[in-house]
């Protein structure tokens, strides 16, 4: 974002909307955070399009009206279009539930989830899931274990056998000290199968 002379309290306004709009849209922390990220930010736009006003910087003033408008629409997407088939995903997983029917699960929402292990506990999040285009079903789960917003994180397959699905999420047969042995894969190099040779996955401890 172009940024004119700080004068006054717009100037200040400005740098602390742009900083924490900035991080809470960075964090991704799900739609409706999201969204208010942006409409923070569009926020800072305007107070450093009042800024650049006042100081008679115009292309400074022209550059962040247009950035209010990008982050305008930033709210509309995550706000609005993202936020409404969040819900309705939600709806239908919660009613599904109800009725006599298979449960259903947005598969979108497991995504950065925690993943539950036996004694109630959870260890690690949801990175990807690979699918079987034949066979129609789920090859493997990625997940992402230890770590800070993604610095110094490990990546480790988990087959598909030793994970179950229900409502309140992904569920791990596997306990945390098991699933620690499982050896970390390359991030731009995933395996075309979780036990492919060479890098074979250990059995469970009885």
């Amino acid at each position: 974002m172009l940024v004119p002379p700080m004068d006054g309290i717009t100037g200040w306004l400005a740098s602390i909307a742009t900083i924490v709009g900035g991080l809470t849209v960075a964090l991704n922390l799900g739609s409706k955070v999201t969204g208010w990220g942006f409409a923070v930010l569009a926020f800072g736009s305007a107070c450093w399009s009042l800024n650049a006003w006042q100081n008679g910087a115009t292309s400074l003033l022209i550059a962040n009206v247009t950035m209010a408008v990008i982050n305008g629409f930033g709210v509309w997407r995550w706000l609005g279009r993202r936020r409404r088939i969040e819900q309705g995903s939600t709806t239908a997983a919660q009613e599904s539930a109800l009725a006599p029917v298979p449960t259903l699960v947005s598969a979108a929402q497991l995504i950065e989830a925690p993943v539950q292990v036996p004694g109630g506990g959870q260890f690690g999040t949801v990175v990807d899931f690979m699918l079987h285009c034949e066979r129609q079903d789920l090859a493997y789960v990625v997940l992402s274990f230890d770590g800070i917003g993604g610095l110094g994180e490990q990546l480790r397959v988990v087959a598909a056998d030793r994970l179950k699905l229900q409502s309140d999420g992904l569920h791990c047969t596997w306990t945390e000290a098991q699933l620690r042995t499982l050896p970390p894969i390359d991030p731009t190099a995933w395996p075309v199968m979780p036990d492919q040779p060479g890098n074979p996955t250990p059995k469970p401890s009885l």
